[in-house]
């Protein structure tokens, strides 16, 4: 499947502002070093989505490697399907930048959860469309 992430953005919470970031998602559980709650611009903080803590540690201290971190994160998310719908139900219909003060994007629980709020959000969709042309049926 080719994922168009046009509309799904993944910055640091140090890059600037940019006119085209949408709803900024804080996506990390402890409130970045060095930036005030007031300087900060972001619309919602996602702790709860974020990688657990002994997830975090085996990571940064090399117990694993990043495609192991990635599977588990992504077990760590599947449990937490609910709330992932709720995030993707709330965001309006425009760009979204995930934000994390991590020093590598790219190796980071970001991709992640992209690739996940991306698919909850083509479900969403599909259910929706499903719903339009079937009344009678439950989405969920």
């Amino acid at each position: 499947m080719v994922r168009d992430y046009q509309n799904i953005k993944l910055k640091r919470v140090y890059d600037a502002v940019a006119d085209d970031d949408g709803t900024r998602i804080l996506a990390d559980q402890l409130w970045p070093r060095g930036i005030s709650k007031v300087n900060l611009a972001y619309d919602q903080w996602i702790k709860d989505l974020c990688p657990s803590m002994t997830l975090r540690k085996q990571w940064h201290q090399g117990e694993i490697d990043y495609e192991t971190f990635c599977a588990r994160y992504r077990n760590e998310l599947a449990d937490k399907s609910s709330e992932i719908l709720t995030l993707c139900r709330s965001l309006p219909n425009m760009p979204i930048t995930l934000l994390s003060a991590v020093r590598d994007v790219k190796h980071s629980h970001l991709p992640v959860l992209r690739d996940v709020i991306h698919e909850t959000m083509e479900t969403v969709k599909a259910a929706h469309s499903n719903e339009r042309a079937e009344p009678d049926k439950a989405i969920f």
